[in-house]
């Protein structure tokens, strides 16, 4: 079945928002996510497997082998989410940037028809980018004031179908 991308929500992770060096338990908070998510894409490098004594091919060209290798990098999304500078700290989007702490988000789409809850996938990482936008007398989504972040994903993503 297909699911709505359209309304899509972002749950940030247990942080130290405020910059005093403690996590700042059960500070997890939903932001909406109305750009993107964009991902970078995941790789996955093939180990080299060739021998310098293998069979050559007609021209005498010794081809390279390979096998599927080990290592995934798991790269990085990007989410515009809004944004609200509204205390001396930035706000907890800016926190969860400044912050040093890395933990799950939670990315989680809307149940359809029949599901109790939606689809969502634990993403393990940190915001290493952070860029407000907003535009003054706009309209729309331009009048917003937003922040794509940019999280490095730094570990194995965990997929939980809808219910």
């Amino acid at each position: 079945m297909a699911h709505d991308a359209s309304r899509v929500k972002i749950q940030f992770p247990d942080m130290d928002y405020d910059g005093d060096g403690a996590v700042d338990s059960t500070s997890a908070f939903f932001a909406c996510v109305f750009s993107g998510p964009d991902w970078s894409g995941f790789t996955k490098t093939a180990v080299n497997t060739t021998c310098s004594n293998a069979t050559l091919d007609a021209w005498g060209n010794l081809i390279k082998t390979y096998r599927g290798g080990r290592i995934i990098d798991q790269g990085t999304i990007t989410i515009s989410v809004d944004w609200s500078p509204i205390d001396a700290d930035g706000g907890k989007v800016y926190g969860a940037f400044a912050s040093t702490v890395s933990g799950n988000f939670l990315v989680q789409l809307p149940p359809e028809a029949g599901e109790t809850t939606g689809a969502f996938l634990t993403i393990p990482g940190e915001i290493e980018q952070f860029t407000p936008m907003g535009k003054v007398l706009a309209e729309g989504d331009e009048a917003r004031w937003a922040a794509s972040i940019v999280i490095r994903i730094s570990g194995a993503i965990t997929f939980a179908a809808a219910s």
